[in-house]
């Protein structure tokens, strides 16, 4: 008996499969299909995630959170899985693997490994069957084109991008690339981390709250930190670091003496009770450097009204 399949447009080919062939690509569009399902619930739970967590700054601070950027880059990704791009079907792999290795790395924690594991394997079923789907319409047909040229213009830009801000992912995570917001201890990598408690930055039993570095290439360029115990500021110079900084207790002014620009950062003074003074650089965009200040001056009060 021979396996046949609707015969439309789309499929016209696969009317004459094999017995043998037949069955193996219709398993093939099975996997892709649920490689699809896959990456929307994975975007749908990661906008649920945006929302929650930043639903009371608001809806500009919902579509500028990170978690944003991961539903729009699964939403991309499904849509290519759907007409079943190996490309798209691998980057999604590793978007998510990658993601949660870092994640768990960060944190220390394991939670939900069992979940993150059957999704990765739905997402390696996804990309097997999606290269073994090709290769067998290939096999059967051999002036089969996988893509069309129209197809083909419009998703190598967008499959190009993607893999770019992989690798920007990638490259921000493991700490050669610096972050360009306000950080906290959660969010940054642990590989900054570290690089701040090397260089005696931090204190090895610091709690990092706020941090931001102005730095291109390295965060010890330069960077702003506020921790649970005292504020600090530093730099390189000539190859040397310089580090400014103040217990909360001694913190007698913050404010914000110049306001940034389109092109350059927010001066923020700090002054100590000595007479002792240093600033603060701060993005200003989302109001990063009113968050600076206000946390400086709410754990100054705390930290004096102790005394």
């Amino acid at each position: 008996m021979e396996y046949h399949f609707k015969n439309d447009s789309k499929d016209a080919d696969e009317v004459k499969f094999s017995e043998d062939i037949g069955p193996e690509l219709e398993e093939c569009k099975i996997k892709i299909r649920r490689g699809f399902w896959t990456t929307v619930v994975v975007a749908v739970l990661t906008l649920i995630m945006a929302i929650v967590t930043n639903y009371e700054s608001g809806l500009v601070a919902i579509l500028d959170s990170s978690y944003f950027y991961d539903v729009a880059v699964c939403v991309f990704l499904a849509i290519g899985i759907y007409y079943k791009s190996r490309v798209s079907a691998l980057l999604m792999l590793s978007y998510y693997v990658i993601s949660k290795v870092i994640q768990i790395n960060q944190t220390g924690k394991a939670s939900g490994v069992v979940i993150a594991i059957i999704i990765a394997v739905l997402l390696t079923q996804a990309t097997l069957a999606a290269f073994k789907y090709h290769r067998l319409r290939k096999q059967l047909n051999p002036d089969y084109k996988s893509t069309s040229k129209r197809t083909w213009w419009l998703a190598t830009p967008v499959n190009t991008i993607l893999s770019l801000v992989l690798v920007l992912f990638l490259l921000v995570e493991s700490g050669f690339w610096v972050p360009t917001s306000l950080m906290s201890e959660e969010t940054l990598s642990i590989s900054h981390v570290e690089t701040l408690r090397d260089n005696n930055i931090i204190n090895s039993d610091e709690k990092i709250e706020l941090f931001f570095s102005e730095g291109l290439t390295s965060i010890l360029e330069g960077g702003n930190v506020v921790t649970n115990s005292r504020v600090i500021s530093y730099e390189t110079l000539d190859g040397e670091l310089y580090i400014y900084s103040a217990p909360f207790s001694e913190v007698s002014f913050v404010g914000i003496e110049e306001k940034g620009t389109a092109i350059s950062y927010s001066q923020i003074y700090v002054e100590t009770y000595d007479g002792g003074s240093f600033y603060l650089l701060s993005p200003h965009d989302h109001k990063e450097d009113e968050t600076f200040v206000n946390t400086i001056k709410t754990k100054a009060d705390l930290a004096q009204a102790g005394s």
